[in-house]
């Protein structure tokens, strides 16, 4: 996956291709992360028409406000919807209490190839005594 090149001000980061596993990587502190966005379909290997239902989840173990998900879409030919207004969630992970959300989308291939979704971006305002920061 290509993380596109972004500009703040006068500033512009390069684009980052990463690789992304089926297993998690350790933390190298060991410790549960503060948050969490993770992304699932339902299959990897889908028919021409064929429903793929594609998962974003949000999980947050510190306070957060105003929590947002950028729409999904796709490049090349297929069809998206999104499945509902998503809902909340918890969960606990390496004995770390979360709270978050959850969107589903079901994605439709109208041709053979490869499908590329933008990705998953998802914005909040971290809640640090009692001010918020926005990441």
């Amino acid at each position: 996956v290509v993380i596109p090149a972004l500009s703040f001000g006068g500033a512009r980061s390069p684009a980052r291709q990463i690789e992304i596993r089926e297993e998690p990587l350790p933390s190298d502190s060991g410790a549960a992360p503060d948050f969490v966005v993770e992304a699932l379909v339902s299959t990897t290997t889908p028919y021409v028409q064929q429903q793929v239902i594609y998962t974003v989840r949000a999980l947050f173990a510190v306070q957060v406000s105003s929590p947002r998900l950028t729409p999904v879409s796709a490049s090349g030919d297929a069809v998206v919807k999104q499945l509902g207004d998503g809902r909340q969630i918890s969960e606990t992970r390496d004995g770390r209490s979360y709270e978050g959300f959850e969107m589903k989308y079901a994605l439709f291939p109208q041709a053979s190839g490869t499908l590329r979704l933008a990705p998953a971006v998802v914005t909040a305002e971290v809640v640090v005594g009692g001010r918020r920061s926005v990441f």
